[in-house]
């Protein structure tokens, strides 16, 4: 402690120096350059540019102008273009050459040039010899009118000089050096009663937040969008207010008198208008996603106001409760089962999971498709928490929760009960993620077979069973009438009738989409470039012969996750998750996991965003595993440092592919 101060301002110094010198090294390098002149501007016809001139575009959309006469070593390109009638901050540029190795033209990598950004309007060039002339050609220009506002060659680079990034920077140093592996952290056990702690672990919350809320309010796209089909939820709520389920939308004539209005090729082909990815049954549209959220926000929101509630609001509000929801379940879990776990593993855990369950997914971008997912995974983790709260009984008047523990006891109905409820209004929001329901069984296993064999706690048994079972009871019985009312079946949720890029109605079920999806899904490797933003979509290539959804993919679960890999040491942890009564939990957990995404495969395709769906049942047992193995390696200071450093690389290594897959999405 004694010299965290001086650390501190060692690492100011080096945030600064990295601003100053690394940051900016075009700009220090660009004072070497020198100056060019003499060189003229001439468009396709040969005809003269002028600065400040108006160039139109080609019937392509491009505009394309010659720096000619230029004779001279040319290192860098300033470009200031102005696009009029464009809300974009950038434009796409091609660059071709001729020096003094190539007489004729050769291409330069397209790249993005800044419209807005000062230290953007420069494009470093590394020809061969002297240039001779460059063609320059701005591809897809906005209303095809461009403003050439300045263009020089060698050019004094300013310094970009950016408060917000030294600050990132330098936030970044402290925490790197806070849960390095030789911190103390590590050596401290998790006691979250600790003021020091407590505040650490609010601030880390609110941080993951803030990232999260920033991430969403930054795609300005989703927090206004413009299709109609993502106000479904809105269209909803005002449905429910006049007394009916279907949505207040007229179906086209046209798309009445199809003989297969599912058919999205035909539909096309006959210019038939159709509201894009909802439901069409009996010649009415109708919401087929889950209709808790509209009950939750949309429908209190239009009942207030009148207008339509901003799904990214709501979904920052998933987001703050779901990442409260791991905190308290990972707290719960540590609570009952691992008496030694460390303050720096649990904040490494923490974050982990914030990334494995799915945050970043929900909110990057905030589409309304994320509404009822990221829900769902809210109820799940605090429907899971309430039933660790069950197991530890309910204690005396004046007792301390955290004091009352024992292996077996009575458990406490009330969160028993809660616990059911949360977990069957999972069913209203994502159907898929009601497996979770099933971890019930191992959860409370040994209570029943106990109280089971003794005639004496029959009875309060099976009280127990009916306050869990009721929940289930009532919310199936409630979505069964809404699925009747619009489908003529309780069991039909209507997502086949979805008018969307294919007949769900005749999808089926074929195994053969089962291993690509589950390759894709899960083990496909990110792929990764040398320029910027570094990840680029993954290559999909099947052999399967037949219809299936793929929206672009950056890689597979267990690459995004790292921490994932723990499974593999599963048989190590046996013994020990077996003492604690967890083994049950986490291999069925892992069986949910696999079933969800062969869900998802079947029933909707291959989407990065259904991560959401069983990322959960992924990352419980994978945390159980390492909690487990680090409990046992606590006496052992070298086994212990050992995992301590292997914990440390794996979470720098999940941050760094979640990092960069947020920069190229």
């Amino acid at each position: 402690m004694k010299k965290l101060p001086f650390i501190c301002v060692i690492l100011a110094v080096i945030a600064i120096v990295m601003e100053l010198f690394l940051f900016n090294f075009r700009t220090f390098e660009s004072m070497t350059f020198p100056p060019v002149s003499g060189y003229t501007l001439t468009d396709e016809k040969g005809q003269a540019v002028n600065t400040g001139q108006t160039l139109a575009a080609d019937k392509n959309g491009n505009v394309t102008f010659f720096v000619e006469n230029i004779n001279a070593t040319v290192q860098n390109l300033y470009l200031d273009v102005f696009a009029p009638l464009s809300d974009s901050s950038s434009l796409s540029i091609q660059l071709y050459a001729r020096d003094e190795g190539n007489n004729q033209y050769y291409d330069l990598p397209q790249i993005t040039l800044s419209t807005v950004r000062e230290s953007g309007k420069y494009i470093r060039l590394n020809l061969s010899g002297k240039a001779k002339s460059l063609q320059i050609i701005l591809k897809d220009v906005p209303d095809d009118t461009i403003i050439l506002k300045d263009i020089g060659l060698n050019c004094r680079r300013p310094l970009d000089f950016s408060p917000a990034r030294l600050a990132a920077v330098y936030i970044l140093l402290l925490i790197l050096f806070a849960i390095r592996p030789a911190s103390s952290i590590y050596r401290i056990k998790y006691r979250i009663r600790r003021p020091v702690q407590t505040a650490v672990i609010t601030g880390l919350m609110l941080a993951e937040l803030a990232i999260a809320s920033g991430i969403a309010m930054g795609n300005t796209t989703y927090c206004d969008p413009p299709w109609a089909h993502h106000y479904q939820y809105h269209e909803l709520a005002v449905s429910l207010t006049e007394g009916h389920f279907y949505l207040d939308i007229e179906p086209s004539q046209a798309l009445l008198d199809m003989e297969n209005p599912y058919d999205n090729g035909q539909r096309s082909q006959d210019h038939v208008e159709a509201q894009w990815d909802t439901a069409f049954y009996n010649g009415k549209y109708y919401c087929y996603f889950g209709i808790l959220p509209v009950l939750v926000y949309y429908l209190p929101w239009y009942l207030f106001t009148g207008t339509a509630f901003p799904t990214f609001v709501g979904i920052i509000i998933n987001t703050a409760v779901i990442i409260a929801g791991i905190t308290c379940l990972l707290h719960r879990f540590i609570k009952r089962y691992f008496n030694h776990i460390s303050f720096g593993v649990f904040l490494l855990l923490q974050t982990s999971m914030v990334l494995g369950c799915g945050v970043l997914l929900c909110v990057h971008p905030p589409t309304f498709y994320n509404m009822p997912g990221s829900m769902a995974l809210a109820l799940t983790l605090w429907g899971l928490y309430c039933w660790i709260r069950a197991l530890e009984g309910r204690p005396e008047k004046g007792q301390d929760i955290d004091k009352a523990l024992p292996a077996v006891c009575q458990p406490d109905t009330r969160f028993l009960a809660g616990g059911a409820l949360l977990m069957a209004l999972v069913a209203a929001c994502r159907p898929q993620m009601l497996v979770g329901s099933f971890l019930i069984l191992p959860f409370f296993w040994q209570y029943v077979k106990e109280s089971f064999s003794r005639s004496g706690e029959r009875k309060a048994l099976f009280i127990r069973i009916f306050w869990t079972a009721l929940p289930y009871v009532i919310v199936a019985g409630l979505l069964m009438y809404y699925n009747w009312a619009r489908f003529g079946s309780p069991f039909d949720f209507g997502a086949n009738y979805n008018l969307t890029t294919n007949d769900m109605t005749h999808r089926g079920f074929h195994l053969d989409r089962l291993p690509f999806g589950l390759f894709m899904y899960l083990i496909q490797p990110p792929e990764f470039t040398g320029t910027f933003p570094f990840m680029t979509p993954s290559h999909i290539d099947t052999n399967y012969q037949g219809t299936t959804i793929m929206e672009t993919m950056y890689g597979g679960f267990f690459w995004f996750n790292l921490i994932t890999g723990a499974v593999l040491f599963i048989r190590q942890a046996k013994n020990s998750l077996k003492e604690k009564g967890l083994w049950g939990i986490t291999v069925l957990s892992l069986v949910m996991a696999v079933v969800v995404v062969c869900a998802d495969i079947q029933m909707a395709g291959i989407l990065q965003r259904y991560g959401c769906d069983f990322g959960i049942f992924f990352m419980i047992p994978s945390v159980l595993i390492l909690m487990a193995l680090y409990n046992r390696a606590w006496k052992k200071p070298a086994l212990k440092k050992a995992l301590t450093k292997i914990f440390f690389l794996v979470f720098i290594g999940t941050v760094v592919v979640n990092f960069f897959w947020v920069l190229a999405k």
